[in-house]
């Protein structure tokens, strides 16, 4: 049995059915669907189902992945599908979903790996040891990453968690437009400066 304040915070695809005393059931359908919060969004049809919700699967994944991941499931029962909706009639064949999830979530962690690792390549450098000398040493491709445009005492993020390309924002200064390393702190803190900016434009006032 799936705890759903155990999905908080978490995002992924979710398997569920809503009981009905009247029905078997190998009768009820089941939805698969996909959440940015899983405990967020299936706590949201407590309101519309007054025999609560049975939180049948749930397939963890990585947030940008969540949506891909559901499409491939549906893909993969679609046979069981009713048509145009995200609903399935998969009667006694449940199984088959389970099956699915527990293959499906050992080849996205395997992935993630892959993924960290292209950030933990050993890489050689010139570092200063605790006597303060300069020695040869293999540290994490993590470490390399450059600092942040805004928080120089920061690294700059990467596009995913699992590693990847470095996390970059567009910057003109002058007539020159550049794109800069950038932290995550970094970011909210240039968003929320751009919005300031513009909700002052709107207001009619032309000092930024």
């Amino acid at each position: 049995m799936i705890n759903l304040n155990d999905l908080k915070k978490k995002s992924g695809v979710y398997v569920i059915r809503h009981p009905d005393p009247y029905t078997p059931k190998d009768k009820l359908y089941v939805k698969i669907g996909e959440g940015l919060d899983l405990y967020k969004r299936i706590k949201d049809y407590e309101t519309y189902f007054p025999f609560g919700t049975e939180i049948l699967f749930v397939l963890p994944t990585p947030k940008e992945q969540r949506k891909q991941e559901e499409k491939l499931m549906h893909k993969e029962f679609k046979k069981y599908r009713i048509s145009s909706t995200e609903h399935f009639q998969i009667g006694n064949d449940i199984g088959l979903i389970e099956d699915y999830i527990k293959n499906r979530e050992g080849l996205i962690i395997n992935q993630s790996v892959e993924r960290l690792k292209k950030t933990q390549v050993p890489q050689g450098c010139f570092i200063e040891n605790h006597n303060g000398e300069l020695v040869w040493d293999m540290t994490s491709g993590k470490e390399h990453l450059p600092n942040c445009i805004i928080f120089p005492e920061e690294k700059a993020g990467v596009v995913d968690k699992a590693g990847g390309r470095v996390r970059k924002v567009g910057m003109k200064f002058g007539d020159v437009y550049e794109q800069y390393p950038i932290s995550e702190k970094g970011r909210k803190f240039y968003n929320a400066a751009v919005q300031g900016a513009m909700h002052r434009l709107e207001r009619g006032t032309n000092k930024i």
